[in-house]
């Protein structure tokens, strides 16, 4: 699904469903914490979930320069789940050519 290199770190827990298809007993897979992948000396590509646990809120998805959580490369906010990966497979892309170009 993903292109992940093996010196990468990766977290993976994006809910089986879109929220709209959830029902109050898929809450428990929308948490502020679904899905990071952690280049080493590089970026961290982060998803998560705002309102925590409420079916009401919507995955944010950044990209993080050298640890610097205050002032994202890049943040964009989803409710579909299918955007959400794509957004990851774009994030990915532009990770590995970042590091081509080092």
């Amino acid at each position: 699904m993903f292109k992940i290199e093996k010196d990468w770190y990766c977290f993976n827990q994006l809910p089986p469903m879109d929220p709209g298809d959830a029902t109050i007993d898929d809450v428990d897979y929308f948490t502020e914490d679904l899905f990071q992948i952690r280049i080493p000396n590089a970026f961290t590509i982060d998803v998560g979930w705002t309102k925590h646990c409420d079916l009401q809120g919507y995955f944010i998805c950044l990209i993080i320069k050298n640890q610097d959580w205050e002032n994202p490369l890049f943040s964009e906010k989803f409710r579909k789940l299918s955007d959400v990966e794509n957004w990851i497979n774009t994030a990915i892309q532009f990770a590995h050519q970042c590091l081509e170009l080092k």
